[in-house]
């Protein structure tokens, strides 16, 4: 039906309209229907059916769209922090989103982590002895009827035995191995983690002990240290108060010539349990295509069997005598520094507030000691502590911010108001592991 409405029809029905109530109800249109204009009520009598549906049509649509909008706001977890503002604070401010600096920490820990080598993983029968002999020369005599499973359990076929030499100043930084016994300097002397499973479980060593061979890589008299870290993964070293022992060899045999042979080198092998000097001479040289295959395989496996004996001479000559350990975990063959003449702090600042934490390390350069701290923007002091005054120290500090690492180092000698104002930059895990490494 064709609706012939006109504009003064209209404006009735408006005037009309703008008097209802805001809640529109079925009186409010009987109310409508009844209007003293007859012209208009007529005209509203025809389209009745219509008026209603549609106010209908609208309050049912305001109702779904308000269960919409509540359940958005309280189902949606970033709405809610969003509109989570403190009652005092302006409609325009914007939300912030607090960082807990130690968690920033343990991301520190675990970039360090990254960028270091991975540990040496040996897998060894578990039914008979066996020498693991590690990359950087550490020696672990094992016998696994020294070994137990710490639920009670029997062996697997075979040992995992895992191993970390960190033989220099960078591998400290990288393994987060400051060198201090509860506060005091340490000099290191090499540090080492050995681990063994079996069968996915931990193994522990029973009172027999293993007996490890450690590089000896300094001449001083060094003991052994015990290895822990605390809540904040900073280590401790407890002294054990065992020493290590210098081996006695006797001296290489100087290479001979025999008249039978061409040039033959003589080496004494020194083995300190029976004390028997074994001679090995190296095979004389067989060209492939001047002998027949059965006498260059011959000659093949006695020169590997050779070279063995070499490495295994030269190994026994970079290590202390055998220590007996009674715990897996975290060794250090180190010394105390001593107690020098005066001792200092380092205060510690970061120009950038947007720092929250940081983890430094403090680098001697005429010794091989490290000591570190964590820097916490909210503490009044951050600093090392008892750092000997006149020291020859490099200064770095590794940071995070939105997971990008930031650098700083300075090299200074301490006096006893010794002031560090970090200054960090944005930088790479690969241009930060390449500094480290260039540390020496």
């Amino acid at each position: 039906m064709k609706n012939n409405f006109t504009q003064q029809d209209l404006d009735e029905f408006f005037t009309l309209f703008s008097d209802l109530p805001n809640s529109l109800s079925i009186k409010s249109v009987h109310h409508l229907v009844n209007a003293p204009n007859i012209k208009a009520k007529q005209r509203v009598n025809k389209n009745k059916p219509l008026i209603i549906s549609s106010i209908a049509i609208m309050a049912l649509s305001i109702f779904l769209l308000c269960i919409l909008f509540n359940t958005f706001f309280q189902d949606n977890p970033l709405v809610q922090r969003i509109t989570n503002f403190d009652k005092n604070d302006t409609l325009n401010q914007q939300p912030t989103i607090s960082i807990d600096p130690y968690d920033n920490l343990k991301h520190l820990d675990l970039f360090l982590k990254n960028i270091s080598n991975p540990p040496q993983s040996y897998i060894i029968a578990s039914d008979k002895n066996t020498k693991v002999i590690g990359k950087g020369g550490t020696i672990i005599h094992l016998n696994p009827n020294n070994l137990l499973t710490k639920d009670g359990s029997v062996l697997g076929d075979s040992i995992n035995v895992e191993l970390i030499e960190i033989l220099n100043k960078p591998t400290l930084i990288m393994n987060n191995a400051q060198t201090t016994s509860n506060g005091e300097l340490l000099i290191t002397g090499g540090a080492y983690y050995i681990n063994m499973t079996s069968n996915n479980k931990q193994l522990r060593i029973n009172e027999r002990g293993i007996n490890v061979e450690f590089p000896k890589l300094s001449n001083s008299q060094m003991e052994l240290f015990w290895g822990e870290r605390d809540s904040s993964n900073q280590m401790n070293w407890k002294q054990l108060n065992q020493k290590f022992k210098v081996k006695k060899l006797k001296e290489p045999v100087k290479p001979v010539r025999k008249p039978d042979l061409s040039d033959v080198l003589a080496i004494s092998i020194w083995n300190s349990e029976d004390e028997s000097e074994i001679r090995l001479q190296k095979p004389k040289e067989v060209k492939k295509e001047n002998s027949s295959p059965e006498i260059y395989k011959k000659y093949k496996q006695q020169l590997a069997e050779y070279e063995k004996k070499k490495r295994e001479s030269e190994l026994k000559r970079r290590t202390y005598e055998s220590i007996k350990i009674l715990n897996l975990g975290w060794i250090n063959c180190d010394k105390f520094i001593g107690i020098p003449s005066t001792k200092a702090n380092i205060e510690l600042n970061v120009s950038d507030s947007t720092i929250t934490s940081a983890k430094f390390f403090c680098i001697f350069k005429e010794m091989q000691s490290i000591t570190s701290t964590h820097y916490i923007n909210s503490r009044p002091i951050n600093e090392f502590k008892n750092i000997p005054e006149k020291s020859k120290v490099k200064i770095i500090g590794l940071a995070l911010k939105d997971l990008v690492p930031y650098w700083f180092e300075k090299d200074i000698v301490v006096n006893k108001s010794t002031n560090i104002q970090a200054n960090f930059i944005e930088s790479s895990q690969d241009d930060i592991k390449l500094r480290i490494e260039s540390i020496n």
